[in-house]
C-alpha cells in the first residue's frame, strides 16, 4: 500500500534514495559467481572485479546508457492570492491606533503601510483605500495606478498618510473609532454594474485579494481650530 507520507522516488532531493527501478536484475549463476568472487581468496582485487561486473550488467540492462532521475518542478498555484507579512504592517493593526493632535502640531498625521508584499504568481497588484466603509460611506479615498503595481515594486508595499483632524473630523463628526480600510487584489477592480459585490470593491470571481483594516481613535476637540 502506498504511504502518502513517504517521499516519491521521482523527486530529486538531497539525501534522496536512488531510483530502485533502475536496479539491474541478475541471474542465479551471476549471483553465485559474484558471491564466490567476493568471499574467495584475494578478496581485494576480486571485490573490485565483482563491482566492475555489476556495473557492466547494470549498464547493459538499461541499453548501455545512464538514465538520470527526472526532476519534477512544481508550478505556482494560480489560485493563491497576494499576501503581506503581519510583522511589517505599520502601525500594527492588532490594536487600536491612538492619535493625539496636540502631539502633532504640524498636522503630519499617521502613515499606514502594508510593508513588503508578495504574490506567488508575480501578478500586478491593484488597491483601494476607504474610510469607515459601510452604508453611506463607500467613497474611494485613494487608489493605486491604473496599470497596477508591478512585481519589481512589491517590496515597497502600499502606504497612505492620514491626517485625522483634516480627513476625518468634518466627514465623521459622530464616529468615535474610525476604520482605515485597504483592499488589495491581483486583478483590476470592476466598474459599477460589471459584477456582484460590495460597492467600489467588486472584483472578478477568480481574483485573489486580501484586506487590512486599522482602527483609529482620537479626540477631535484637541484638533487645532
Amino acid at each position: 500500500m502506498h504511504n502518502p507520507l513517504r517521499p516519491s522516488r521521482r523527486v530529486a532531493s538531497a539525501g534522496a534514495r536512488p531510483d530502485l527501478s533502475l536496479r539491474p536484475t541478475l541471474g542465479l549463476a551471476e549471483v553465485v559467481g559474484l558471491r564466490a568472487a567476493v568471499d574467495g581468496p584475494g578478496r581485494g582485487g576480486l571485490r573490485r572485479g565483482a563491482l566492475r561486473l555489476m556495473l557492466g550488467v547494470g549498464l547493459a540492462s538499461v541499453g548501455g546508457c545512464l538514465i538520470p532521475t527526472p526532476i519534477i518542478e512544481e508550478e505556482p498555484d494560480p489560485a493563491l492570492p497576494p499576501y503581506y507579512l503581519v510583522n511589517f504592517v505599520q502601525p500594527p493593526f492588532t490594536r487600536t491606533v491612538v492619535y493625539d493632535p496636540e502631539l502633532d502640531p504640524e498636522g503630519a498625521g499617521i502613515e499606514f503601510s502594508t510593508g513588503p508584499l508578495d504574490d506567488p504568481n508575480d501578478d500586478r497588484l491593484f488597491w483601494r483605500w476607504f474610510f469607515n466603509y459601510g452604508p453611506g460611506s463607500t467613497a474611494i479615498e485613494d487608489a493605486g495606478p491604473i496599470q497596477g503595481l508591478g512585481p519589481e515594486q512589491h517590496e515597497a508595499g502600499i502606504r497612505l498618510r492620514v491626517r485625522p483632524c483634516v480627513d476625518l473630523t468634518a466627514r465623521f463628526p459622530d464616529t468615535a473609532v474610525h476604520r482605515i480600510h485597504l483592499v488589495v487584489a491581483d486583478q483590476p477592480f470592476l466598474a459599477e454594474g460589471e459584477g456582484e459585490g460590495a460597492r467600489n470593491q467588486t472584483l472578478a470571481a477568480d481574483a485573489g485579494q486580501f484586506q487590512v483594516v486599522w482602527y483609529l481613535t482620537f479626540d477631535a476637540s484637541r484638533c487645532p481650530l
